[in-house]
This record gives structure tokens, sequence and C-alpha cells, in this order.
């Protein structure tokens, strides 16, 4: 395999995520960047090769500048709306138990967190605040579902109500923060 070809492979490996048209126009850009280094040094591919950044490297540096495509934006919500609901603190419903007790909802709310803490990382603050969204919405939602479903059956303590919903609101903040926080403390974005 010529060193070039492997190397925009393994460019574009890395760039799995981001918009499909996007990731084509890195690839024939950095194409045409190697066949200039290389007629620079007068044919000569390996020391050509020898000048560029780590495949990996430059896939990482193009997907902060660009980010992920919408499809992977849109599984990234969805995701968290899932873990959301794993989440519910249900016992009981009129005597019967339901299939997510306390203590493992609060696994999956730990779980939650972290999702939506990456998200916010990886995939930017505006998605990292509409997957903390989603997952708020999920939460007081089923909640709400299930209390109207179970009718008189149903016991709510203020308390737990009142902690229920902080916990909703605050996985919004979650989802933000992380975001926010790495486009701030991020160095500026040189070029590639």
């Amino acid at each position: 395999m010529i060193p070039d070809e492997s190397y925009l492979r393994q460019v574009n490996a890395g760039l799995v995520g981001m918009d499909a048209k996007i990731r084509s126009d890195i690839v024939n850009e950095l194409r045409a960047h190697i066949q200039d280094l290389v007629r620079a040094n007068n044919g000569d591919v390996n020391a050509a090769m020898i000048q560029l950044e780590p495949p990996a490297q430059v896939a990482r540096r193009y997907k902060q500048l660009y980010g992920y495509g919408t499809i992977f934006k849109i599984i990234f919500i969805v995701l968290a709306g899932i873990v959301a609901a794993l989440t519910l603190p249900v016992v009981q419903i009129r005597g019967e138990e339901v299939t997510i007790p306390v203590m493992l909802s609060l696994v999956f709310l730990a779980i939650l967190v972290v999702v939506l803490a990456l998200v916010g990382m990886k995939a930017g603050k505006n998605v990292g605040l509409v997957a903390g969204l989603a997952a708020c919405v999920v939460r007081l939602g089923l909640f709400g579902a299930l209390y109207v479903a179970g009718g008189s059956g149903v016991v709510v303590e203020a308390g737990g109500a009142g902690l229920f919903v902080l916990v909703s609101i605050l996985l919004i903040f979650i989802g933000y923060i992380p975001g926010e926080a790495k486009a701030r403390w991020s160095g500026p974005k040189g070029e590639i």
C-alpha cells in the first residue's frame, strides 16, 4: 500500500462521526497537501510523509474544528434520553414491583451523569445542553405518566418529589457545563 493512502485511511477512520461531506473534503484537502509535499521533496513520498503529523492527531484536530455530524449528535441525545428513562426511582405501584428498584436507578443516574459530561465535552456545549434537556424531560415526563397511570396507588413524598425534580433540572447543567468549560479553557484553535 502507498504510504500516503495508508495515512489518509487512518485520518479518515479518525474522523468517524463527522458529516460525510466534511470528511470527504478533509481527506481531499490532505491528499492535495501530500501531493504538494511530494513535489517539494522531488518525488520522495517517504520524505514528504515524515513531515506530517500522526494521523490520529490530525483527525482529532479536525474533529475539534468541525465537530460531529448531525446523525451522531442525534444519537448522543437519544442515548441520554434512554439512559434517563432507566433512572426513574420507582419502587412500587399498587403493590406491584416495577423493574427498576431505587438502587439500580442510582447506578443509571451515575451513568447518565458521565454520558452527559462526555457528550458536552466531545460534541460541544450545545449538544450537551440539548442532551441534558432531553434527559430532564424524559425523567419528568415518565414520572408524570407513571403518577397519572398509578392513580391513588402512587405515594409520593414531597421531599422525594422535590429532590427528583431538582436532580432532573441539574442534568441540563451537567450536559452544558463540561462543553462550556472545554470551550473556555482550550487554547486558541490553530490552523491545520
